[in-house]
């Protein structure tokens, strides 16, 4: 994919995924109706083998009252950039997932390019996520070195994260946040790179992560 963006009449955001779930009343902007069909369903979606060029973000949400079920991401190099000249731009996280079961990111990468835009900040954004595989990610936040994690877990419980790798100039790798966060196992990734592995935020505990065979950066 190489996307660029366009005016926004032409839904010319420039996001290479965006899929979510909105009953009509939400899509039109306007008070529900008793004869407001409830939301849709979408499951068992595979997103694979995508190198992107991209200048927008991406949203993949299903609804509060319908979950996104079986969706996997593999294989997806992804480079973000923005426009200057044009007159707005949302992004804020590269890779945006909410109200989902049993997702799958697996071998996904996330290039910062240029142009860049001053509000970026995490690679991967999780939340209300139940049954996460993350596996074989590379990334880091947006800004280097700056105070903003690489991946965010928030109130995400049955969660793996595997192999994956900080690249240069992460801060913090993984952030999990609120007290909804549980049973997150981190195991055999490369952390070195980081200078933290992982915090906890909101309420999260401690308690809920179990961390082995990690690479940390020494010192």
């Amino acid at each position: 994919m190489d996307l660029r963006r366009f005016e926004w009449f032409w839904a010319g955001d420039g996001n290479p995924f965006n899929f979510e779930i909105k009953t009509l009343s939400e899509w039109n902007k306007v008070p529900p109706t008793p004869t407001d069909p409830g939301p849709g369903l979408i499951h068992n979606v595979m997103i694979r083998n995508v190198i992107a060029h991209v200048q927008g973000a991406s949203t993949i949400a299903g609804h509060a009252k319908s979950w996104l079920d079986g969706i996997s991401f593999e294989g997806v190099k992804l480079f973000l950039s923005t426009d200057p000249a044009a007159p707005y731009d949302t992004s804020i996280h590269a890779l945006q997932f909410r109200w989902a079961r049993n997702l799958k990111v697996k071998d996904v990468e996330v290039i910062w390019d240029k142009p860049s835009l001053d509000q970026w900040q995490s690679a991967l954004y999780f939340e209300d996520i139940d049954g996460l595989e993350l596996n074989d990610f590379a990334g880091r936040q947006a800004w280097p070195h700056k105070d903003t994690p690489a991946v965010v877990l928030n109130k995400v419980k049955n969660a793996r994260v595997v192999n994956s790798r900080a690249m240069e100039g992460t801060d913090t790798f993984l952030s999990i946040v609120g007290a909804a966060s549980e049973n997150i196992s981190v195991l055999g990734n490369d952390f070195r790179q980081a200078r933290s592995p992982y915090q906890f935020q909101d309420g999260a505990s401690s308690h809920e992560l179990t961390a082995l065979s990690n690479f940390l950066a020494r010192g």
